[in-house]
């Protein structure tokens, strides 16, 4: 694709079946070659063309996805593409990707049209809970619930060991429960949302108030006295510092996660939580503390069992999400145990 910068690495040509991996995000794209262990055999990154219109950015996943084909010595077994925003994986239309412009957008049939793979969609949350699962931190549990707590609050959740997508493929839109009715305004249009009490930019806003109320504040300090420069970053280094305004600000904002996370225990009674996104750099500060009040509050016949630890993938997540759902796609569904006992 001319004009596009790319940034590529590659390991040895696999001679084992392998699949692709697309990660569509709204900057950048990234397509890796996976194989049924969850490596990344191959990877390239290209800028996602959004400016352009919808066909551009279908058009540099093609161009991802023959970059990586055209580096191995066999085709791929089928192709695994995630994105922000519900997808319809029966008809291969992506509903509502509003990152990249795609409203009831065909996908699956264009690409299948030009490489005549199978192509398998799956929103970004529902397929980092499947990757995790099988390559990741749930390796070995049967229930899983995955929660990504970055500009929002995302949820995928891996039940009997297949992923859990709804009648309208839209299963999982955990950060949007309302735990406080009349609540802040949501980027949904509701209030009190999840994900508006206790999402990045949530701990944001309600950081930034709290510095333009407390200029004295040892979080004001770190933010150069402009409340416009606060970061949750900067919320944590005052809250490991003793700063009582940023304490208030992020003993708020883990309640609410453990008020949301103590819900999706009673709904889902799961193995396991695992919990990735940005926030997680402060998992210290709040994985201990949840797990703990979600085992004290929880229904009662789940107490005390009930585990949460941080996402492992790190940046390969969104590839090997993707992946996941491309293996999960085909036929055999006995490729999570086979990849189990050859990574053993």
């Amino acid at each position: 694709m001319a004009g596009v910068e790319q940034e590529q690495t590659r390991s040895e040509k696999p001679s084992e079946p392998w699949v692709i991996g697309v990660d569509l995000g709204g900057t950048k794209i990234a397509v890796g070659a996976v194989n049924r262990q969850g490596q990344v055999l191959a990877r390239t990154v290209l800028p996602t063309p959004v400016s352009d219109g919808p066909q551009s950015v279908l058009a540099a996943i093609a161009e991802g996805m023959r970059q990586i084909a055209a580096g191995q010595s066999t085709p791929p077994a089928a192709v695994g593409l995630a994105s922000p925003g519900p997808m319809d994986n029966k008809t291969g239309v992506a509903v509502a990707a509003a990152n990249v412009g795609w409203y009831d957008f065909p996908v699956s049939g264009p690409l299948q049209s030009r490489f005549g793979w199978p192509i398998y969609l799956e929103n970004d949350a529902n397929a980092a809970a499947l990757g995790e699962w099988a390559f990741g931190a749930g390796r070995g549990v049967e229930n899983l619930i995955y929660v990504t707590i970055s500009t929002g609050i995302g949820m995928g959740a891996v039940l009997h060991g297949r992923l859990y997508q709804g009648s309208h493929f839209t299963a999982g839109e955990a950060g949007h429960m309302v735990l406080v009715p009349d609540g802040p305004l949501c980027t949904c249009g509701e209030r009190g949302c999840w994900e508006a009490l206790a999402s990045g930019t949530a701990i944001t806003r309600e950081a930034r108030e709290a510095v333009a109320r407390h200029p004295e504040s040892l979080l004001a300090a770190l933010a150069g006295g402009d409340p416009l420069r606060v970061s949750v970053a900067q919320v944590g280094e005052a809250v490991r510092r003793g700063d009582p305004v940023a304490q208030e600000v992020w003993e708020r904002a883990v309640h609410y996660l453990e008020i949301g996370f103590t819900n999706l225990a009673n709904l889902f009674d799961p193995d396991l939580f695992v919990v990735g996104g940005g926030v997680t750099n402060l998992s210290d500060l709040f994985l201990g503390r949840v797990e703990g009040y979600i085992n004290a509050h929880a229904n009662p016949g789940m107490r005390g069992r009930l585990k949460m630890v941080r996402a492992g993938l790190g940046s390969d997540s969104g590839v090997l999400g993707a992946a996941a759902v491309a293996w999960q796609g085909l036929p055999s569904e006995s490729w999570v145990e086979q990849a189990r006992q050859e990574a053993v």
